[in-house]
């Protein structure tokens, strides 16, 4: 049975909560060359509309409103157009498993509920070190957008997430038993209507709006980048020799260039944000299916998910977590 299961529900409360989490294989987003989307130079398989907003490079168009006129992202750095502040009633829900092939979980995931800010990690470099990393980079990365909350989302994410790099780095130099230790993250950030995200490496953000399934971030992965090049298939990816090794993660290297964005958040969204032990056992269309789940209760969703990812093998440690904006 799943270890660690708890929700939460974001109201006046000012309480703090953390949670543990799983580590990675890899199963990638495949490329939709047909959609007018991208952050960055990335492309993403958005299927509706999305006001997201670029932090690097020129502005470009992510997708057409109603009337078919273009929407565009702002320029380098920008916040882009905020609209109204908004109130929303947020529930939290979580769930993670060591799994069936591991003797320890090397993930971290973390709630701070003051903040609106939530984050998996999944560490790499075994055991101990794994585990270091992702609870130290979930610190340091909460820790930073506490201190330092001014400027845009996006641009606050980015500062946390090269400030938790760094510290691991640091540390995994000050120890030779640590030597190599990383991790991924995966962030959402709510203030307001806005909905600020990161990430570096294979632990994925999605978001389920109106019955339908977005993937919000790429894999930053060897098998990832072929599959959104063409090379690959998705099905190809989930047993490709290759399917571990990842391109970018916290602390690996002293530099790191993670990819930032921000979204409108909408009531009804559910943004689930989890470990490659989901993503690398499920389709995008059963992750699907079990989000379907938090019309009975939020509660629901990653418990399902954690199970049915044991269930088809439970290769690796699976953490979910899913943030719900209820009507």
């Amino acid at each position: 049975m799943p270890t660690t299961f708890w929700i939460v529900t974001l109201s006046s409360a000012r309480s703090r909560v953390l949670g543990i989490g799983p580590q990675p294989p890899c199963a990638c987003h495949w490329k939709r060359p047909d959609l007018p989307v991208s952050i960055g130079s990335r492309s993403n398989a958005i299927e509706f509309p999305l006001r997201l907003h670029s932090h690097s490079g020129e502005p470009y168009q992510i997708a057409t409103r109603a009337d078919q006129a273009p929407v565009r992202a702002s320029r380098s750095g920008a916040p882009g157009p905020t609209g109204s502040a908004i109130r929303m009633r947020i529930e939290v829900s979580a769930c993670t498993d060591t799994g069936r092939k591991r003797s320890a979980n090397e993930d971290f995931h973390a709630v701070d509920e003051k903040l609106g800010l939530f984050v998996v990690a999944d560490g790499l470099g075994g055991h101990a070190a794994g585990r270091r990393a992702s609870e130290l980079g979930v610190a340091v990365f909460v820790e930073t957008v506490a201190r330092d909350p001014e400027g845009s989302g996006a641009e606050v994410l980015r500062r946390a997430i090269l400030r938790a790099s760094d510290a691991i780095h640091e540390a995994s130099r000050a120890e030779p038993g640590l030597r190599g230790m990383g991790t991924t993250l995966a962030a959402i950030w709510l203030r307001g209507d806005e909905a600020a995200l990161a990430h570096a490496g294979d632990s994925r953000l999605y978001l389920h709006r109106q019955r339908r399934l977005c993937p919000l971030t790429l894999d930053h992965s060897l098998v990832g980048e072929r599959v959104a090049r063409g090379e690959l298939s998705a099905d190809q990816a989930r047993s490709h020799p290759s399917r571990h090794v990842i391109t970018r993660a916290l602390g690996v290297l002293p530099w790191l260039e993670p990819d930032v964005a921000s979204i409108r958040a909408r009531a009804g969204d559910l943004f689930l944000l989890c470990s490659d032990g989901i993503s690398s056992q499920l389709e995008d269309a059963e992750i699907e299916r079990c989000l379907e789940l938090c019309a009975v209760g939020p509660a629901t969703a990653p418990r399902a998910l954690v199970q049915l990812a044991n269930e088809r093998g439970g290769e690796d440690n699976a953490t979910a977590l899913i943030v719900a904006i209820v009507r």
